[in-house]
């Protein structure tokens, strides 16, 4: 027998499944749809049951399994970053908003700076704890952390000290200052001491390429080389301006242009670099009372320098010499190569370089050879006295006359000079270019000698003529007693 549930508002009541079936329409038996409500029940059964049993399951071992995670070294986090003042501002702005501040307000702002420097020592501090029990990637983003939080503490340090430099200037305590830098310099050293060698490898290279670190450092350094061999470039063209200026002074030395134009260049050096350290926030002011307190000492020490110093100056001024003059000084013959401040470098015939201190020179009798262009060459030649004094004259006119180094004007003397006790002396005084001063010399002695054997002059050599005396009676008798 075949029920027909077309337009049926079948429902099972008892069970929340009725409602699909509302308005089913089908053509089976009623028994089969009693066997087919009686799998869907034991379906629904089973299905609560699992669910139970995994809620009970979730509940058990869920708490477990959240501790777990907390404890696992791969799922450690790093602590939330703090809010921080605006640190990357530039110094030179910065010190500028400090310096309308009181004492009073600059000492609330130092510790109100502390205060934010110490929360971000104790951030970097829990960066570091998490660190330690971390590993794989996790490691890798705590260190990165660390690097980021350390730059940002060092910068809040260097605000710091910018706050407690213009204390200073407002009349802050000793005792007051050190405290902030103390704390400052313990943070830095512990940190270093408790972090491991990776994470300061890492720190370091993060800090290397920051551009608040190791970039903007490296930016000033490559700026402050440039700027300095800017000055150097420039402390050069404008001492070749200051050469040029000099060589216009005609009755200059050449020594004196060399050490103006040498002082000139340290001048210029020195002025150069003092700005361009000022230019980048480098305060000179203690240097250059470290440099005045120091110079009465180092006058004292350095007596003897200061007055070869003074005499060297006294030579390039008054010009008793030049470089390349002869001279005879504090007991040395020779060249003069160079003098510089403290000391003259003399080169003498035999090629030996002596240094004399400059005041052993200027007290000394200077003897200047070149300080002339022409020289007179003075000879002297002895004849005997048997041989003709007009023969000797006129042999030494001839030569004088014939050499091609000796000048015409002035005109050469040849005179009897004196009568020595073995020889007739004659002087020969011929006038020469000083250039030419021992061509000439050795020239004529030469030309001199041979010219004398050929005319038959002799050049005696010294003689003493001994004359012996027949002594009397009583000398005779006295000598014999």
């Amino acid at each position: 027998m075949k029920v027909s549930l077309r337009n049926s508002n079948f429902q099972r009541t008892e069970s929340g499944w009725g409602m699909i079936f509302s308005r089913y329409e089908c053509g089976k038996s009623a028994s089969e749809l009693r066997n087919s409500w009686a799998t869907i029940d034991r379906l629904r059964q089973s299905l609560l049951v699992w669910m139970t049993l995994c809620a009970m399951a979730f509940a058990t071992f869920a708490p477990a399994a959240l501790a777990q995670d907390k404890q696992d070294p791969a799922a450690a986090e790093a602590p939330p970053a703090i809010e921080l003042p605006e640190v990357n501002i530039a110094d030179a702005e910065f010190a500028l908003r400090l310096v309308h501040l009181t004492n009073a307000e600059l000492k609330e702002t130092a510790k109100e700076w502390l205060k934010i420097a110490q929360a971000q020592t104790k951030h970097a501090a829990d960066i570091n704890i998490a660190l330690a029990s971390a590993d794989g990637p996790t490691a890798e983003r705590l260190r990165a952390d660390l690097g980021t939080a350390t730059i940002k503490r060092q910068l809040l340090f260097e605000k710091l000290e910018l706050i407690l430099k213009e204390w200073e200037a407002k009349g802050a305590k000793p005792e007051d200052v050190t405290e902030y830098r103390n704390y400052a310099g313990a943070v830095v050293r512990n940190e270093l001491k408790s972090t491991d060698a990776k994470t300061l490898s890492k720190w370091f290279l993060s800090w290397l390429t920051s551009t608040d670190g190791g970039g903007k450092i490296g930016l000033l350094l490559l700026s402050l080389v440039a700027c300095l061999f800017f000055v150097m470039f420039l402390a050069k063209v404008l001492t070749g301006f200051v050469k040029r200026a000099l060589h216009k002074i005609p009755d200059m030395s050449n020594l004196l242009r060399g050490f103006v134009s040498k002082i000139a260049y340290w001048i210029i050096m020195a002025l150069g670099v003092i700005i361009t350290l000022s230019l980048f926030g480098i305060d000179m002011t203690p240097l250059l009372a470290v440099f005045g307190g120091a110079s009465f000492i180092i006058g004292f020490a350095m007596q003897s320098t200061l007055s070869n110093l003074a005499s060297g100056l006294l030579l390039m001024i008054t010009k008793p010499f030049d470089v390349g003059d002869v001279i005879d000084a504090a007991g040395v013959a020779g060249t003069v190569q160079n003098v510089s401040i403290v000391s003259t470098t003399i080169l003498t015939f035999d090629n030996q370089v002596i240094v004399v201190p400059n005041t052993k020179v200027w007290d000394s009798v200077i003897t200047n050879v070149n300080a002339s262009d022409i020289r007179r060459v003075d000879l002297t030649f002895g004849i005997g006295y048997d041989d003709d004094i007009d023969l000797a004259r006129q042999t030494l006119s001839t030569l004088v006359s014939n050499h091609p180094l000796v000048l015409s004007d002035p005109a050469p003397n040849i005179r009897v000079h004196e009568l020595a006790d073995s020889s007739v002396n004659i002087i020969c005084r011929p006038w020469a270019k000083s250039d030419d001063y021992w061509d000439v010399y050795w020239d004529l002695l030469q030309q001199a000698k041979e010219r004398f054997d050929a005319v038959g002059l002799s050049i005696p050599f010294p003689q003493r003529d001994v004359h012996l005396h027949q002594a009397g009676n009583g000398a005779a008798e006295l000598a014999a007693k």
